[in-house]
């Protein structure tokens, strides 16, 4: 399951933030109409930059040094947590365990989202009506 996260977190890779929906603005990596493993790269880089400064949730946490690039809070975060960490570490020397960890929970959320009606949601293998 916290493999899934992280490779989630990872389509960060592409498109881009925009303020009017967070407040900040720019892309995670340079190339964003590609699909790599570059974000875990970007985020191991400025994690290890950062040290262990604390952390703005209300803001890029990028150095102003590095124009129009952004990592947020939550993507930071994946190097706080232990086991997050050592996930996203694989990601960023691995691409090809980047792709299938994602194309795997990818295809579990599709899975998922398939076998339930609209207005619906599934918690803990039970079908509730919202």
């Amino acid at each position: 399951m916290k493999s899934d996260i992280v490779a989630f977190i990872g389509a960060h890779t592409v498109g881009r933030c925009h303020a009017k929906n967070s407040g900040i603005e720019g892309k995670w990596t340079e190339l964003n109409n590609r699909f790599t493993n570059q974000f875990y790269v970007n985020l191991e880089k400025l994690d290890s930059q950062l040290g262990g400064q604390e952390l703005d949730p209300n803001k890029n946490n990028v150095p102003q040094d590095v124009p129009d690039m952004i990592m947020l809070y939550s993507d930071l975060a994946l190097f706080r947590d232990p086991k997050f960490k050592e996930i996203a570490k694989i990601y960023a020397i691995d691409q090809e365990a980047f792709f299938t960890d994602f194309a795997e929970a990818f295809g579990k959320l599709l899975r998922r989202s398939l076998n339930q009606s609209v207005g619906e949601i599934q918690q803990d293998s039970e079908i509730h009506n919202v």
